[in-house]
């Protein structure tokens, strides 16, 4: 009989545990997202501008390209396989996505271009550093500006067919490339118009 109480009371105090545990999670997530809840998304086709502090930002344009652009760009620049040899070249695609920015008001700040990223679906990546500086000089990822003053900056967005399923790899160029300018408190979203 004790035997019985005692498991009884076993399973009692597991079960107030689970509960408890279950309840202080809901509690965390919920509190969580009351502090920090999920970013505004505001998307903005190709060809308009996005406005962000003094600075204005409009995807002019979306270039695809297989690997052996990166051949063009920067002689000698490629991609090693695991087994030393260089990665095929149509396994790998280059984007090169063109934006232009302009500041609209004099500040004494600088743009930094780092912290821009792509997404495609669920894949996303920030630029290709090496192209990005043969693309557009040196020094460029800290963008000055003066007032009124416009750029056109070429940003080399670099893939490989491993990091996606076969069928999806062969779509891509029909997906819509989300150039990702800010991520919270709102998520401010270029979108190429090819979707």
């Amino acid at each position: 009989m004790e035997a019985e109480s005692l498991k009884k009371y076993k399973n009692t105090l597991l079960f107030l545990m689970i509960v408890l545990i279950g309840l202080s999670a809901v509690w965390r997530y919920v509190t969580l997202n009351q502090k920090y809840p999920n970013p505004k998304i505001t998307i903005i086709p190709q060809g308009e501008a996005a406005r962000i502090g003094n600075y204005e930002f409009v995807l002019k344009d979306i270039a695809w390209y297989t690997g052996e652009i990166t051949e063009e760009i920067i002689p000698g620049y490629t991609i090693v396989s695991q087994n030393g040899e260089r990665y095929p070249a149509e396994k790998e695609k280059v984007i090169l996505v063109t934006l232009g920015i302009k500041k609209n008001k004099a500040d004494d700040t600088v743009l930094d271009l780092t912290n821009i990223a792509f997404e495609i679906g669920a894949w996303h990546n920030q630029h290709e550093f090496f192209l990005f500086e043969a693309l557009n000089g040196k020094g460029m990822m800290q963008l000055e500006l003066k007032e009124q003053e416009e750029k056109e900056i070429v940003f080399p967005v670099y893939m490989l067919d491993l990091n996606f399923k076969k069928k999806d790899w062969e779509q891509l160029e029909r997906r819509a490339v989300d150039v990702v300018l800010n991520y919270y408190p709102e998520k401010i979203i270029l979108r190429s118009n090819n979707k």
